[in-house]
């Protein structure tokens, strides 16, 4: 059942890839390829497997998504004034700019091996009929550790070096509890969503950041200002999850962890 589950998660993103790669993709097309990366990557894990090449690519989409995210920020006003629109422009023109270079990085011979290399891999894989619960039981209890170790390590206030390796933590523990959905059930299911909910608080505190760093060199008034917006928006979202995970969030997704380990997989 992972086997099958992990095929079709490659047949998604090689068709990601041809979508990126043609220039047909929609405004986020970038990102929901490095979301479908992320969750590859993720599904191999759970087998044992690692593949750097895959790594490597995943970080190529790291700049493109970045101007990508920032200029779906720039568009949110309804009524921008002439200063924004010529930043817009500016990030637009960046954004058109990355994804004509990743367009021709993924039309390469280099990455359409990639994608051979995945599918020769998930072939070649041994039947896993009778192993699949256990190897589900184990990447969620791997997952579950790394929180747990970050939790004990929380320092008195937040701060980007612990906030970081947090939200990857707890993204994959949302993936893992997605591709092993269908062995756990619905407990599975719903602790993804739990995590979810964190993923994207801290997803906005890294959006925050990010936005900062490449408004940063822009010499213009509006930039100056969308800089400072985008500061206090960072200590509003890390202050906002701070509170929350430590009066009973961590808690809570503690229970929901324990309940789905406590699931007989092994049946």
């Amino acid at each position: 059942m992972l086997k099958v589950r992990l095929a079709r998660e490659i047949t998604r993103w090689r068709w990601s890839v041809m979508q990126v790669a043609s220039g047909r993709g929609g405004p986020d097309a970038v990102h929901q390829l490095r979301v479908l990366t992320r969750r590859c990557r993720e599904g191999f894990r759970i087998f044992g497997y690692k593949n750097e090449a895959f790594a490597r690519f995943s970080h190529t989409l790291g700049p493109a998504r970045d101007v990508e995210m920032l200029c779906q920020r720039l568009s949110e006003k309804r009524h921008p004034s002439p200063e924004r629109r010529r930043l817009l422009r500016l990030f637009d023109e960046r954004r058109n700019d990355l994804r004509r270079r990743l367009a021709q990085k993924l039309r390469s011979p280099n990455v359409r091996r990639l994608g051979d290399l995945l599918q020769e891999t998930l072939r070649k894989m041994p039947p896993q009929s009778g192993n699949e619960k256990v190897l589900a039981r184990a990447a969620l209890r791997k997952a579950y550790k790394r929180l747990r170790r970050l939790w004990k390590k929380r320092p008195k206030k937040p701060e980007n070096a612990y906030l970081h390796p947090l939200r990857r933590a707890i993204r994959r523990l949302r993936y893992t509890c997605e591709l092993t959905a269908p062995i756990g059930g619905k407990r599975l299911a719903r602790l993804a969503n739990r995590a979810i909910h964190w993923q994207r608080l801290l997803g906005d505190y890294q959006d925050a950041l990010i936005a900062q760093r490449l408004l940063h060199p822009i010499r213009q008034h509006e930039a100056r200002f969308l800089t400072k917006d985008f500061q206090r928006l960072e200590k509003k979202t890390a202050a906002r999850f701070w509170k929350k995970w430590h009066h009973g969030g961590w808690r809570k997704l503690q229970r929901q962890t324990k309940k789905a380990l406590a699931i007989r997989l092994y049946l």
